[in-house]
């Protein structure tokens, strides 16, 4: 990434250069011709190219920049609110703009222009997921992750961020693409529609910021894209965030864990056992169902939104009419504003964003059971 990142860079600066002379070469000779339309007609297509290029060249040197250039304490949603009309030309009239912007949101020291343009990429991507049109969900929170999670994402150390999220009601990401959507130059669109540049630019302004980001996707219903950026250290920090491990709620109730994900589903056992409860685990619906059967004392279903076979919706449905005191608790990579987006707005409630805290966790299934 440091080798491709300094040759892109290199040229896009000398390209650049060169390109600055075309378009103001281009600018000049149009008013010479102001009065032969055919001419006129040929120069704006010279420009709309030079411009497409320099767009790109942009694209390369954000890539290819390893620091940010004017870290300044900042408010996202400031900025978020102020690209309000950017951001509602930049979709199709056929998507539909969602913002949802935590009040109490923490500071983060970031640049302001890098983050405009990362945020202005998320966008376009979840445009063209969208071809038929869609719902664009924009979302700020306040996020505490802790040393569980760091575990499983070690990119990340613990602390406190602000996240942002942006999610889609698209086409989704195949499985077998996924590692490779923030490569540079990698991209499923078709020729000249796009340069693999996009996520690799929002990317590069998570890693220069000290941040994070992270997508999941179920292909054929959506994408979230999260980004994670340290909390500045101009607002105090909670003195206790580091021993709020040790206050985690417990229980000594069974639960039935349901994920796809064999790696997820053993972490979540584990920590759910330290907590006290009894635990079952499945990978699919079936196999719950056919656990719910032959164990009534199960109290909590734990079960992840999946994207093949049955549902998590379809699992609590059957579930709950077999056993009607059966608390559920889902887990989806979407938030429940995008869930309630698709559709499922009245499983948003006990609803649990993956990925999640064991703090998270822990509270929240007390908060179900209770």
């Amino acid at each position: 990434m440091d080798a491709i990142g300094q040759l892109t860079g290199g040229i896009a600066h000398d390209f650049n250069n060169i390109l600055g002379i075309i378009i103001g070469n281009v600018d000049f000779l149009k008013r010479l011709v102001v009065q032969d339309d055919k001419a006129v007609k040929r120069i704006e297509t010279i420009s709309r190219a030079a411009l497409r290029a320099a767009d790109l060249t942009k694209q390369l040197l954000g890539f290819s920049r390893r620091q940010a250039q004017n870290i300044v304490v900042t408010n996202i949603n400031q900025v978020i609110q102020g690209m309000d009309s950017l951001i509602v030309r930049t979709v199709t009239p056929e998507v539909t703009v969602e913002c949802h912007l935590a009040n109490d949101l923490w500071l983060t020291e970031i640049d302001p222009d890098d983050f405009e343009d990362a945020l202005l990429n998320l966008i376009l991507n979840a445009r063209d997921a969208m071809s038929e049109g869609g719902g664009l969900i924009i979302e700020t929170r306040n996020e505490v992750l802790d040393a569980s999670y760091a575990e499983v994402n070690p990119a990340i150390s613990p602390g406190e961020y602000v996240q942002l999220a942006v999610s889609d009601t698209g086409s989704g990401i195949a499985a077998d693409i996924m590692d490779r959507i923030f490569e540079p130059f990698f991209t499923t669109k078709l020729q000249g529609k796009g340069t693999g540049l996009g996520l690799s630019m929002v990317f590069g302004f998570a890693k220069r910021s000290r941040g994070y980001i992270k997508a999941y996707s179920e292909y054929g219903a959506g994408t979230t894209f999260r980004l994670y950026l340290p909390r500045s250290d101009e607002v105090g920090r909670a003195s206790d965030f580091y021993r709020d491990e040790e206050k985690l709620p417990q229980g000594e109730e069974s639960i039935l864990v349901v994920d796809d994900e064999k790696e997820l589903l053993e972490l979540a056992e584990a920590n759910l056992q330290e907590l006290g409860y009894t635990v079952y685990t499945a990978v699919n619906g079936q196999q719950a169902l056919d656990l719910l059967n032959e164990n009534r004392q199960i109290d909590l279903l734990n079960d992840v939104v999946m994207p093949d076979g049955m549902n998590g919706y379809e699992l609590a449905e059957r579930a709950t009419e077999k056993q009607p005191d059966l608390k559920v608790l889902l887990t989806s990579v979407f938030t429940s504003k995008a869930v309630a987006v698709n559709g499922q707005a009245s499983f948003s409630t006990n609803l649990l964003s993956k990925p999640y805290t064991l703090t998270s966790l822990a509270r929240r299934i007390r908060y179900v059971l209770d």
